[in-house]
């Protein structure tokens, strides 16, 4: 049985022909970067395509973008652990026999 192969395995492939010294500075720009030779080069070409980016921005954009999306997940949580706490108390009291009005849904 043959196993999947790898998205790097499918992802396109190009051959690049460096001038000299090319690659060793790519290299010692992705050590700093802590990426690898490939997805340096990746950034910089996705940087290339925003005049305004620097290389390490697409790489810090996603991670923003990551860090928005899980803010906003928290904001839902929060806001669905607040509407559950009023509906727990309404039922409490309908439970107690009392008469209670819903109380003011909060403004976000």
């Amino acid at each position: 049985m043959a196993k999947d192969p790898y998205p790097s395995e499918t992802a396109d492939r190009y051959i690049v022909r460096f001038p000299d010294g090319m690659r060793d500075r790519l290299k010692a720009e992705a050590a700093k970067n802590n990426r690898s030779l490939n997805a340096e080069i990746v950034a910089r070409l996705e940087a290339s395509f925003d005049a305004t980016a620097k290389p390490a921005d697409s790489v810090n954009g996603a991670h923003l973008r990551r860090m928005e999306a899980a803010a906003r997940r928290m904001e839902t949580a929060a806001r669905l652990i607040a509407t559950q706490k009023r509906l727990t108390a309404v039922k409490r009291a309908i439970h107690l026999g009392k008469r209670q009005t819903p109380p003011e849904k909060p403004e976000d």
